[in-house]
């Protein structure tokens, strides 16, 4: 992730100092504008975050310390303390000491626990950075939203410059209201993006300078050999122009004079035509993502069947430039589907043949990415422990009960434990989701759970025979692993 440190500070890991690291923390979170109210919840993580660690990480009269790095990365100010004390489990933690564990995540946007082996522990949370949303530059007449005029002039492509990031706000508002993610909604949040190269986008400009549709090529970082495709939009006045399927053509040729392996993407099942753009461009489905969509996400003008309380996306990917040879170790349970999903995506894989089960031997490493707003979160293994089955555990049930919907697991398929502990992960009612190319250094399968949601599959959009199939499987999986309903 694109970032800048703004200020660092190293204090003995004592009590009496956590005040004046909470002080610390706090004056530079007002130098970068954040509102009173968001101060406090600040202060209030630092403090709790750096008892945790000065309780469970350090015993009496050790000589530790903590080191506190406040980061500015685009839209976003995080906040990391770093200490080497005594490893701690997170999700078996003595009795009543995980009261201020469950206020952190209560008042954090984002929390991450990471385990850097020789280099001690960080704990990373983070808070999004004060701005004005699209309300603030809307005029009256376009917030009643009166009917448009119709277009006089097909609309030309370009590259969008950070300049463009109020338009590309309007755009969103006009064709979802307020229905999208949360992000785009903010001009100065997308200008960040385009300006830190997270964001790499296309517009369509109609008379005028107004920009009528747009797709963007998401990063995780600058060095990130894959992208994901999202934020597609396209003005209601405007959809038949094939927009959209012109659009991100534009972006693969970009993908592919900048060397990445591939774009993947998240299409609506709500209807068919983002499905049938992804074909068009050769694009190949990996996946269904059951539960992905709020119920309140509109895609105006477009007539659809509801799904239930969340709606589907089918997982695309594209191949603009090679990638390495890989060796992937498939659950033998998925191996046949995920065979032909390489087959027909013309991945250079090999598939390891299993081997006797071994508990693993490390200590797990387990990235979590809560999206409140959206109602989602994501999991990523990225090392395998003998505990990673209870870990997991815990962090379903905490996300359950704070009404998250839809949890997604990301297991490394380049991994042996991969293989061998899929099952066992799947007895916690995670199902089959997908396979994701490339996305962490070598493909990824992701699992998926949902939070007591009522779905109606009959009502998923699909638009091939292999995208069925892939479906089908998702959804027998759903009924083994869960007893759901098909």
């Amino acid at each position: 992730m694109s970032e800048t440190l703004l200020a660092r500070l190293t204090v003995p890991a004592r009590r009496p100092l956590v005040t004046p690291v909470r002080d610390f923390i706090r004056a530079v979170a007002e130098l970068e504008g954040f509102a009173a109210k968001a101060l406090v919840r600040l202060e209030l993580l630092a403090e709790e975050a750096c008892l945790l660690v000065i309780e469970q990480a350090f015993e009496p009269g050790d000589p530790g310390e903590i080191g506190v790095a406040l980061l500015r990365q685009p839209g976003r100010l995080q906040v990391a303390l770093e200490y080497k004390g005594l490893p701690v489990d997170f999700s078996r933690l003595p009795d009543g000491a995980g009261l201020g564990l469950t206020l952190m995540r209560g008042l954090a946007e984002q929390i991450e626990f990471l385990n850097l082996g020789k280099n001690g522990r960080r704990i990373v949370f983070s808070a999004s950075l004060p701005v004005a949303p699209i309300t603030d530059y809307l005029t009256a007449e376009e917030r009643a939203r009166p009917a448009a005029p119709a277009p006089t002039a097909p609309p030309r492509l370009r590259m969008m410059t950070p300049d463009d990031a109020l338009a590309l706000a309007r755009c969103i508002y006009r064709s979802w209201g307020y229905t999208y993610a949360e992000f785009v909604y903010f001009p100065d949040r997308i200008r960040e993006m385009l300006e830190s190269g997270l964001m790499i986008s296309c517009v369509a400009e109609a008379e005028g300078g107004e920009i009528v549709g747009h797709v963007a090529l998401l990063r995780d970082g600058p060095e990130a050999r894959i992208v994901e495709s999202g934020i597609a939009v396209v003005d209601p006045r405007y959809r038949g122009h094939n927009l959209f399927k012109t659009m991100k053509q534009t972006l693969a040729e970009q993908a592919q004079a900048r060397g990445l392996y591939g774009i993947y993407s998240e299409a609506m099942t709500l209807h068919p035509f983002t499905q049938k753009g992804n074909h068009a461009l050769g694009a190949q489905e990996t996946g269904f993502l059951l539960g992905f969509l709020p119920r309140d996400v509109d895609p105006r003008r477009i007539e659809t069947c509801p799904q239930g309380d969340r709606a589907a996306v089918a997982l695309y990917y594209l191949r603009t430039h090679p990638e390495p040879a890989r060796a992937i170790h498939a659950p033998p349970h998925h191996r046949p589907l995920i065979e032909d999903l390489c087959r027909r995506l013309g991945l250079d894989r090999t598939f390891a043949e299993p081997g006797p089960a071994a508990e693993p031997g490390g200590e797990t490493r387990l990235g979590v990415r809560v999206r409140p707003e959206l109602g989602m979160a994501f999991l990523t293994v990225e090392a395998f422990g003998p505990d990673l089955v209870a870990q997991v555990r815990h962090h379903l049930i905490d996300l359950c009960c704070r009404r998250i919907d839809a949890i997604y697991l990301d297991l490394p398929l380049q991994d042996p434990a991969t293989a061998a502990g899929c099952a066992r992960l799947e007895a916690l009612g995670l199902f089959f989701g997908g396979v994701i190319p490339e996305l962490n250094r070598g493909d990824v399968l992701r699992l998926q759970y949902l939070n007591n949601l009522a779905l109606n599959v009959e009502a998923i959009v699909t638009v091939s025979p292999a995208g069925r199939a892939l479906l089908d499987h998702v959804v027998a999986e759903r009924r083994r692993l869960t007893g759901q309903p098909p």
